[in-house]
């Protein structure tokens, strides 16, 4: 019978739920159900996807680990104008000379 590999996703150490559902899906395809688990300091998360399949492989490596959390910094946050309506159109030759004329975008 075939052995189905599950690639485990895992965030902060932690099982994604996500994962689970690949289980179970494996599961029902049949066969035995394998876990691959990547990354650095993954102890934690093959013991969490342990009871759930046959196997669980582990590639654990320096250079693996990714570091997920925001490069980003918030500076300002504010809401855009208010944005005016905007205005019907009588056909499409009309709104092709609308976007070409006055907007610019054709």
């Amino acid at each position: 019978m075939a052995t189905n590999l599950v690639v485990v996703e895992h965030a902060s150490g932690k099982l994604v739920k996500a994962t689970l559902a690949a289980v179970a899906a494996a599961q029902k395809i049949g066969g035995a159900v394998h876990a691959l688990v990547l990354g650095k300091g993954v102890a934690d998360v093959a013991n969490a996807v342990a009871p759930y399949v046959a196997q669980v492989h582990v590639g654990e490596h320096a250079d693996l680990g990714v570091d997920v959390t925001p490069k980003l910094k918030i500076v300002k946050l504010e809401t855009p104008p208010k944005r005016t309506g905007g205005r019907k159109v009588g056909s499409v030759q009309e709104l092709v000379q609308v976007l070409h004329n006055e907007a610019k975008v054709i």
